[in-house]
């Protein structure tokens, strides 16, 4: 009796420590998440796969690549093996006004030596999630042959957005091309993220911006990806320093920012791109003005004083391009 006992306190211990371990995973993802999120990090994920509806998300962490996913209009089936992370996840979508199921389907069982988890499996008559709502299921992704069978009975995905620290490992870089997650996603053709430039259009205007030798020894940056990372702040209107880190130091691209605009190389850059549109019956160059209703003014013109000039007459509501955007200089004096 004193035996059965004991072995019962010991699987509840291991139990115990289990959940305890997944606690604690979770609050590490929820620190990691929190600086990605400072970074801009899923924002730029989820304006990347504008205009892909269904995502399969590999990794749900804590929520936050949901739930940007959801304000963005995509359709997400989520996995983690963590069920404490797929709860959290679960409230915080229900805390955002976002539906969500959540599938916890693992069970575990304890021997003296180790613990297994068996999932049960999953019903065919589940509804998909649609645009807005959430699909989160507890799964193990490296060994779990009735989720891939049951993904794939449903239709294909849009894409596969992939949080997993591992497969940034050299010795697991092939992760999804092996584990058949990317049999599951349609049309794989390569697409061009929003706010970058296509080959065609940086084939256009790449002469504008050679790239010279560093005298001190460091590979120079690369041009299209600092007009990439440009174009990213002055699209979404985020400040500078919130600059994704895939693009590289935020303080790169706005010093070549500021350098282009001063030695008027976004000029030249507008002169050839309307040299490719322009006809001869169109109005001439000088009379050419952008609408100002669409022109996103910087912070500080708010409080600017008046400009000299002739008076803006009642319901004009176009007018020149003072600079480029008038963006501020996010570094202060």
């Amino acid at each position: 009796m004193n035996g059965k006992s004991d072995e019962h306190e010991w699987r509840e211990g291991r139990r115990c420590n289990l959940e305890t371990s997944y606690a604690e995973y979770t609050e590490l993802w929820e620190n990691s998440s929190f600086s990605l999120a400072g970074q801009g990090a899923y924002p730029w994920m989820a304006g990347s796969l504008d205009g892909l509806t269904r995502v399969l998300e590999i990794g749900t962490g804590t929520g936050r690549s949901t739930l940007e996913l959801l304000s963005q209009g995509h359709a997400v089936t989520s996995i983690d093996e963590n069920p404490t992370c797929l709860e959290r996840t679960h409230k915080s979508l229900a805390a955002s006004g976002f539906k969500s199921v959540l599938l916890l389907r693992g069970t575990r069982n304890f021997s003296s030596v180790y613990y297994q988890i068996q999932y049960s499996p999953l019903d065919p008559c589940i509804a998909e999630p649609g645009p807005g709502t959430a699909l989160l299921i507890e799964a193990d992704v490296g060994n779990d042959a009735r989720l891939l069978r049951w993904l794939g009975m449903r239709p294909k995905f849009d894409a596969v957005a992939c949080w997993l620290g591992h497969v940034r490992n050299p010795e697991n870089a092939s992760f999804l091309e092996t584990s058949g997650f990317l049999d599951l996603v349609g049309d794989m053709t390569p697409r061009v993220p929003r706010h970058q430039l296509t080959d065609d259009q940086w084939n256009l205007i790449a002469d504008l911006f050679p790239t010279r030798n560093c005298k001190t020894g460091r590979r120079a940056r690369d041009r299209r990806t600092i007009l990439n990372a440009i174009f990213w702040v002055l699209r979404t209107g985020a400040p500078w320093r919130d600059l994704p880190i895939e693009f590289g130091p935020w303080s790169t691209a706005w010093d070549f920012f500021n350098k282009w605009n001063q030695d008027r190389t976004f000029d030249e850059v507008l002169r050839r791109l309307r040299s490719c549109v322009v006809s001869h019956d169109d109005p001439p160059a000088e009379l050419w003005c952008i609408d100002g209703t669409s022109i996103r003014a910087a912070r500080c013109s708010s409080g600017g004083g008046k400009i000299d000039g002739p008076r803006r007459t009642e319901g004009s509501r176009s007018g020149a391009l003072p600079g480029w955007l008038g963006h501020e200089d996010p570094h202060p004096v």
